[in-house]
């Protein structure tokens, strides 16, 4: 039947005996144990065998070690039994106990103990827990270390709340108010997480105790089953801000998730996502599949975060990259993208006159309100592929000036100075700058006779074209508005009227920015040149102004087709009002022009999906949501607050809530 063994000579006694082995042999401290094999278990001689344990006071901690548990698929943590803190005289018992236990639960109750046993020394600590070297609901790659005074098994066990500190990038993202456990053995238990997913090779959930030294007690592979879809709105939010209607997300979804793609498509080669999957509406809000995006990014060796870190939502400049085998098979197609995106500037220059005599063609024509439903779709899809292409122009554009604004950051670190890049003169305003326009309006008023500044902050346009002291303004409120009508308070959500339609939101911000103290560009002034990457930042900024601009033109075309088709949907009774258009996506509009969908059943879509948006619009959604469905994150009712933890499941608890500094007293 064999001895009982150290914990270094056991073999084939269960994964977590091989898993301690291994970690004592990496150089984790692992408390002394020892290995009763299964043919021991309930030997006569047990007690006898267990004289080999060491006879000085220790107490001991008694765990399974079956071949079953704490797999990558499938994890039995917490739920065998453990005996803890017991003499040597009582563990012979503890292990048939334990082992007994285990066999049960895993293989039934007629089943023979086929289960190894750990005999561990017991460590007494001030602070015990678990840690995980990623998250183990959504896979990003952070160290999630959760902790509770004294030992962790009801931690282990899911019946005592710990305390929670997250790690990403090198920085704690979240950390408790009043800790248990002090950062600096934090810090330890994460580094200590880190160090065991490269030695081991899988993501880990790792057991630890600190008792002035950080112990191992057990480790073993996150379970990931079936891993759900993980959204973000981090910039999602920003990209298509709050409630997202029905017919904008079927015409914008396809064209952001299109343009990403192609972008990422054109850098990686060949991905195997579809531009569907990239993003979701929940709750008519916009969220981005970062769980998707991640497992890309980390394919190629890049951080699973890479795309906040260019949006310039993630502190810190872009890691190195450690490129895997899929990267270097690729690494010739990843040098002809730096290459080819080196010099897209001069590209950019020279492609985006073809895109806005394109974009005003396609404006031309037959006003929308002269043509028939059918020839109405056939003008929203010939524009899709115009808007598609602008989109990755202005994504692209987007990412440059990110990361040469990082870049020119650096730089000017280096260099000693204070300055940002955007602080720096590197050449004049662009065209298509709104704010250098606005301002330049405003000083137009400001050289105007006195009445000229009253009849703007009162908002009287019809006053001012009245008045032949205002002359040189509305000439220059018309130039103003010939640039940028187009424009409209969401450049991406073409339920929102155009400048053009709500002259008076212009004149508003002109009156706004009479109060804006002008600014001293005497304190920015530097006697020698920028230097070339911010120069680079400045080219970049202008062609972001004119990429916008220019979005938000060809964008812009659908707001009177759309408009035009709610007025031919509700001539047939499909629609009450012409705008109730939004309430139905693109696919169901075009379903009702042919005939697929009564218009009595588009009518009751609308007006569910009406009530529902009513229902939902003042919900305060989370930032991170795993799968595609939220519960009511506010109840009315009960005050209770839902939301997902690390750990997947329900959390309950009394929440404060203060939306100002009144509320603090």
């Amino acid at each position: 039947m064999g001895p009982v063994l150290r914990l270094e000579r056991a073999r084939r006694s269960g994964t977590k005996a091989g898993t301690l082995a291994r970690l004592a042999r990496l150089g984790f401290a692992v408390p002394d144990a020892w290995v009763v094999p299964p043919a021991l278990v309930d030997a006569p001689d047990l007690a006898a065998r267990l004289r080999v344990l060491p006879d000085d006071g220790t107490r001991w901690a008694v765990r399974s070690s079956a071949d079953v548990e704490d797999g990558s698929v499938r994890s039995w943590a917490g739920q065998f039994r453990t005996v803890l803190d017991v003499c040597r005289d009582e563990v012979s018992a503890a292990v048939v106990d334990v082992a007994h236990s285990a066999a049960r639960a895993v293989y039934g109750d007629d089943a023979d103990p086929a289960v190894a046993v750990v005999v561990q020394r017991m460590v007494h600590p001030h602070v015990a827990g678990v840690v995980f070297s990623r998250n183990p609901v959504t896979g990003m790659r952070e160290t999630v270390v959760e902790a509770v005074p004294g030992t962790g098994d009801g931690l282990v066990a899911g019946r005592v709340e710990p305390e929670r500190w997250v790690r990403r990038n090198g920085q704690w993202r979240e950390r408790p108010p009043v800790p248990h456990l002090e950062v600096e053995v934090a810090g330890l238990v994460a580094d200590g997480a880190d160090r065991m997913e490269r030695a081991l090779g899988f993501a880990v959930d790792a057991e630890w105790a600190w008792d002035g030294t950080l112990w191992w007690l057990q480790a073993r592979p996150i379970t990931t089953g079936t891993r759900p879809a993980v959204y973000s709105s981090r910039m999602a939010r920003d990209m298509l801000p709050g409630v997202v209607l029905p017919l904008v997300w079927s015409v914008n979804g396809p064209v952001v998730s299109r343009a990403f793609l192609a972008f990422l498509e054109d850098v990686l080669g060949p991905l195997d996502v579809r531009p569907e999957e990239l993003s979701t509406l929940i709750h008519h809000r916009f969220y981005i599949n970062i769980g998707a995006l991640s497992r890309l990014f980390a394919e190629f060796g890049l951080p699973e975060d890479s795309l906040e870190r260019l949006a310039g939502m993630e502190a810190g400049s872009m890691p190195p990259m450690r490129p895997t085998p899929t990267a270097l098979r690729r690494l010739p197609r990843l040098a002809r993208a730096a290459r080819r995106y080196a010099g897209f500037g001069k590209h950019l220059d020279a492609r985006l006159p073809q895109l806005w005599q394109r974009a005003r063609a396609r404006a031309a024509g037959p006003p929308p309100g002269d043509l028939a439903a059918a020839e109405l779709l056939d003008r929203v899809d010939r524009l899709a592929p115009l808007v598609t292409e602008i989109a990755f122009h202005h994504v692209v554009t987007l990412m440059l000036l990110q990361m040469h604004s990082a870049w020119a950051r650096s730089t000017l670190t280096r260099r000693g100075s204070a300055s940002s890049p955007v602080d720096m003169p590197a050449g004049d305003p662009s065209d298509h700058d709104l704010g250098a326009a606005l301002r330049s309006l405003a000083d137009v008023v400001q050289a105007a006779p006195p009445s000229v500044g009253e009849r703007v902050r009162a908002g009287d346009l019809a006053g001012l074209r009245d008045d032949a002291a205002a002359a040189g303004f509305v000439a220059a409120f018309d130039g103003f508005m010939d640039r940028f009508g187009h424009f409209s308070d969401s450049a991406v959500n073409f339920t929102c009227p155009t400048w053009a339609e709500e002259p008076d939101r212009v004149l508003a911000m002109v009156a706004a920015a009479l109060d804006v103290p002008a600014r001293d560009g005497s304190a920015h002034l530097h006697t020698t040149r920028p230097p070339w990457v911010v120069r680079r930042v400045a080219a970049y900024s202008r062609r972001r102004d004119e990429t916008s601009s220019l979005y938000a033109y060809a964008y812009g075309q659908y707001r009177p087709l759309v408009l035009a088709l709610g007025e031919r949907l509700s001539e047939v009774g499909a629609l009450d009002d012409r705008e109730d258009i939004f309430h139905l996506t693109l696919e169901e509009v075009r379903r009702v022009v042919v005939g697929g969908l009564e218009p009595a059943e588009a009518r009751g879509i609308s007006a569910s999906r009406a009530a529902d948006i009513a229902a939902t619009a003042d919900w305060e959604l989370p930032e991170v949501v795993v799968g595609d469905v939220v519960d009511h994150p506010r109840d009315e009712d009960t005050a209770i607050l839902r939301g997902i933890g690390v750990s997947r499941g329900m959390y309950t608890g009394r929440v404060a809530v203060c939306r100002g500094l009144a509320d603090l007293g």
